[in-house]
């Protein structure tokens, strides 16, 4: 994300790189996509992929190919819901490391990241009134 909150595909991208402990050569054999494109990817001299590339990289980085491609506009929410895939809200932008937690780990977590949704939205609703 920049300072202004934009989302910016070129962080995301290296984001979920790192998130995998992948370098630049080990994402490039995993997905078939050359290294150099996958740095101009990431630091922004490439704006977008074409779809057939977002869906090698999603299946490197581990991730549904249609989260990528809704994130950037080829697909938009509505398609991606009605297509039977995962609901958009299920989707984020986020990436948590789970190594090491168990199922009841997880589920604890995603309650407390519940907890802070209502948290925010009553807080939204403040400032309104």
């Amino acid at each position: 994300m920049t300072r202004k909150g934009k989302f910016k595909f070129s962080d995301y991208l290296r984001q979920l790189r790192k998130m995998r402990q992948l370098t630049l050569e080990k994402a490039a054999e995993e997905s078939g996509v050359s290294a150099g494109y996958i740095s101009m990817l990431e630091t922004g001299k490439k704006e977008y992929p074409t779809a057939k590339t977002l869906k090698k990289l999603a299946k490197a980085y581990n991730i549904p190919h249609d989260q990528l491609l809704t994130m950037i506009g080829y697909i938009t929410e509505q398609e991606e819901r009605s297509g039977g895939e995962k609901r958009a809200e299920d989707s984020s932008l986020f990436i948590f490391d789970l190594k090491g937690l168990t199922d009841e780990d997880i589920k604890d977590l995603e309650k407390q990241i519940e907890l802070l949704k209502l948290r925010a939205q009553f807080k939204n609703n403040e400032k309104k009134d």
